[in-house]
C-alpha cells in the first residue's frame, strides 16, 4: 500500500504558532543519609538513575545555571485524517490514513 496522497488532505497550516527550545543547565541538591561517603557515592548514583527514571521530562532544578535558545521554527503544518476510524491531526501520513475536512473547532 501507497503513502497517501497529501494533495486530498486539508492541513492545518499553524498560522502563526512557532516552538522554541531551550537548552537548560542547572544542579539538583539531594541530602542522603549514608554510613560513609563511599556508601553515599553510589546511594548518589541511584538517585540519578531515580531522576531519569521516575521524573522522565519532569526534573525540578534546584538552581539554574544557563538558559540559552537553541532553536526557532515554524509548528509543523498537520494533515486532518481519520486514522483507525478515529479523527485525528497528524504531522505525517501513514498507509490508511483517510482525508477529512476540519470540524466546527478547525481541528
Amino acid at each position: 500500500m501507497a503513502k497517501p496522497d497529501e494533495s486530498l488532505f486539508s492541513i492545518n497550516e499553524r498560522d502563526g504558532e512557532y516552538y522554541a527550545e531551550f537548552e537548560v543547565r542547572g544542579r539538583i541538591t539531594v541530602r542522603i543519609k549514608a554510613e560513609s561517603l563511599d556508601a553515599a557515592k553510589t546511594q548518589a548514583d541511584s538517585e540519578e538513575d531515580k531522576l531519569w527514571d521516575e521524573s522522565g521530562d519532569e526534573v525540578i532544578l534546584d538552581e539554574v545555571e544557563d538558559v540559552r535558545c537553541a532553536h526557532v521554527a515554524k509548528e509543523r503544518r498537520l494533515f486532518r485524517v481519520i486514522r483507525d476510524g478515529k479523527p485525528s491531526q497528524v504531522s505525517w501520513l501513514q498507509d490508511g490514513d483517510l482525508p477529512r475536512e476540519p470540524d466546527e473547532r478547525g481541528f
